[in-house]
């Protein structure tokens, strides 16, 4: 089910259900034409209407799309095998693609997952694509913890590295700066990327100095092998950047909200819930509001 949400007089109301036919794994609205671009679990782009009619789809023999984003007048969609192939989000037409040998300089640059078939290199999926506001700048994260920074007007490498120390889960670029994003992952922090010049520095907040020592511990915790159980490790799920003030807020797989200054890197407060997992948030009505998704299906 796609839920669309209207704010109105300080209140939240349902404004339209969509019931889907197909398991949805991310939904995304373009702005400028007002469709839903729907990736579907099969790997298939769904193109609807604001009333959940539909419009058309976006398939190919052989490609598994597995990541979208849209910017403008542009889709960006991520494949199974590290390719990103761009569309027109108003005609829903091909412009370009982007394989996964040209996101790299050298084989020192291949990620851990990537094969070479041939004489072609083979990724590992795309995890997302982001492209700053100004349009010069794309990120592209993979399954595999890698993420690379590309100059999407020169077409050439920026930035590379393998990021964070596990899998990377969500990407953002801050609204009000086009040269800052930030990254969170399974390894427990959020990393503030900031460019200056041709460099990129790093700044990183360790989350676990925010919470408790028993929740600290899962970060050394592994499997329980002798109840044949899975440690509940603490992991971060995802982030928005306030749209006013310096403000990061993260989520995670324990339900807690927790919102950090991006100066310092201290907590400035949090919220737990027991609704599980947070798998989504964003913030409405100029930072006034943050819409909380969790695996429960409550929002």
């Amino acid at each position: 089910v796609v839920k669309l949400w209207r704010i109105f007089n300080l209140s939240v109301k349902l404004a339209h259900r969509i019931h889907m036919k197909v398991e949805v794994r991310r939904c995304q609205k373009s702005d400028l034409t007002g469709f839903l671009m729907i990736l579907t679990k099969t790997g298939v782009i769904l193109i609807l209407d604001k009333n959940g009619n539909y419009i058309s789809s976006i398939r190919k023999d052989g490609t598994v799309f597995t990541s979208i984003s849209v910017v403008q007048d542009l889709l960006f969609l991520g494949t199974s095998n590290g390719t990103i192939q761009i569309y027109n989000a108003s005609s829903l037409l091909f412009k370009s693609e982007i394989p996964y040998q040209h996101q790299i300089k050298s084989k020192m640059l291949l990620g851990p997952d990537a094969i070479r078939l041939g004489g072609v290199i083979k990724g590992p999926p795309t995890h997302d694509v982001r492209l700053s506001s100004d349009g010069t700048v794309m990120v592209i994260v993979h399954s595999d913890s890698s993420m690379l920074v590309y100059g999407s007007k020169k077409k050439s490498v920026i930035n590379y590295n393998i990021g964070h120390g596990m899998k990377i889960n969500k990407l953002k670029w801050s609204p009000y700066d086009h040269k800052m994003f930030a990254t969170c992952s399974n390894d427990q922090s959020i990393s503030l990327w900031s460019q200056n010049g041709d460099r990129w520095s790093l700044k990183q907040i360790d989350v676990t100095r925010s919470i408790d020592s028993s929740l600290a511990n899962y970060r050394t915790q592994s499997l329980d092998h002798q109840k044949g159980s899975r440690s509940q490790k603490f992991v971060l799920t995802c982030l928005e950047f306030h749209p006013g003030k310096p403000f990061l807020v993260c989520g995670c797989n324990k339900g807690t909200i927790r919102m950090f200054s991006l100066h310092s890197g201290e907590l400035i407060s949090q919220s737990e819930s027991s609704n599980g997992k947070v798998v989504g948030m964003s913030f409405a009505g100029n930072g006034l509001y943050l819409a909380v998704c969790y695996s429960n299906g409550v929002c």
